[in-house]
């Protein structure tokens, strides 16, 4: 299956922030066999790899919390729940579906002005 242009941004974005951050790492807590290379490679073809490194790798696999600096919103309703990520100056919303599949898209902050008496 074609990967959309936000899913190839999102590999390569992994794919970079491992191979930068390599010896910070726990290969063990995150069950990752093999050498650094067979991984990056896989990070960069494979989007739920790619997402695995960093919704989970990210957060609870490495010396701290990257993932968590890099969220800027999260659904608090009863929909399909889903979180915006930054990247810099871009922005990934990330839904996720009752079999925590994810489905990726770039979206662009909007600010409305909202009028109201007390």
């Amino acid at each position: 299956m074609k990967k959309t242009a936000c899913e190839k941004f999102i590999c390569e974005f992994a794919h970079d922030f491992i191979n930068e951050n390599w010896d910070k790492v726990d290969k063990k807590r995150c069950e990752i066999i093999g050498p650094k290379d067979k991984f990056l490679k896989e990070v960069k073809s494979d989007f739920e790899t790619a997402y695995w490194v960093l919704s989970e790798a990210m957060s609870w696999g490495m010396d701290k919390d990257y993932y968590r600096d890099m969220v800027v919103y999260e659904s608090d309703d009863d929909g399909p729940f889903f979180r915006v990520l930054q990247f810099g100056d871009k922005y990934v919303k990330s839904v996720n579906d009752v079999g925590y599949n994810h489905t990726v898209s770039f979206v662009e902050p909007k600010t409305k002005t909202v009028i109201y008496f007390e």
